[in-house]
């Protein structure tokens, strides 16, 4: 499978922490920061078991390009906490690296598979940090013309007709043996809101 991303190496601009699945509600790492490392040790003693991270990726004008994601609830709950900032200080670094070390370095400290499945990606489509409140799209077996029959049409989220104010993005995603997203961010900014870019859409989605 082609990388989603255009560059051969990506610089991680933060990471951050999520339990449940409510992305509305996050825990933020920056590179090299303590004080960060700290209060995510706090949080992860109190969180739930079901927790996830997401490596956020900047371009020049702190605009997100995109992110890749892990989550798991079956860590031990004796060494969670350790594995958890062991991940964050592994990635959580300005030090550039290719996607399969990011992923690897991810998966290696959860102890878990460090290569993507073998099997293809699912593809899904939401809004960044608003995953839960705004309802995704979940594609089925032809996903561009799947999402170009919605546009067409004016249907499906309201996201979709009328933007929203954080970034669309488009996720390739991987539920078993490890649930795993790659995301890219597939909108434009028009009058403060983000609405989806359809053609940076079709270079990432197969027909």
């Amino acid at each position: 499978m082609s990388s989603p991303f255009s560059t051969s190496s990506l610089t991680v601009a933060h990471l951050q922490f999520a339990q449940n699945g409510i992305w509305e509600q996050v825990e933020t790492v920056h590179p090299n920061c303590f004080a960060d490392l700290y209060q995510l040790s706090h949080w992860l003693d109190q969180a739930a078991r079901d927790i996830a991270v997401e490596a956020l990726f900047m371009n020049e004008a702190e605009e997100l390009t995109g992110f890749i994601g892990v989550r798991t609830q079956d860590l031990p709950s004796d060494r969670r906490t350790l594995m958890w900032l062991r991940l964050a200080t592994l990635i959580a670094t300005t030090e550039p690296k290719s996607l399969d070390e990011l992923l690897s370095q991810c998966l290696g400290a959860l102890q878990l598979p460090t290569a993507l499945p073998a099997a293809a990606p699912t593809f899904e489509m939401g809004i960044f940090n608003f995953w839960n409140t705004a309802e995704p799209l979940l594609f089925k077996d032809s996903p561009l013309e799947e999402l170009t029959a919605l546009m067409a049409t004016g249907t499906g989220p309201a996201w979709l007709k009328q933007g929203h104010i954080a970034p669309i993005c488009l996720e390739y995603v991987w539920h078993q043996p490890t649930h795993i997203w790659m995301s890219r961010n597939v909108s434009i900014q028009s009058e403060e809101r983000y609405f989806v870019d359809l053609e940076q859409v079709k270079v990432l989605l197969p027909a």
